[in-house]
C-alpha cells in the first residue's frame, strides 16, 4: 500500500487536507480518501468557505 499525504497551499501557509491510500489488487488498484480530523475541525479550512 502507498500512502500519499494530501495539502493546501493557502497564503498562510501549507495545510494537511488528508491522506490518500493506495492498494494494488489484482487487475486494477483502489483508491481511497480520508480526510485529516484537523481539516474537518477547521470550518475555515472548507474550500466551500472560501469567498
Amino acid at each position: 500500500m502507498a500512502d500519499v499525504e494530501v495539502h493546501i497551499d493557502f497564503a498562510a501557509g501549507l495545510r494537511r487536507v488528508g491522506t490518500l491510500h493506495r492498494q494494488a489488487r489484482r487487475g486494477g488498484e483502489a483508491v481511497v480518501f480520508e480526510y485529516h480530523p484537523d481539516w474537518l475541525a477547521d470550518a475555515t479550512a472548507s474550500p466551500w468557505s472560501l469567498p
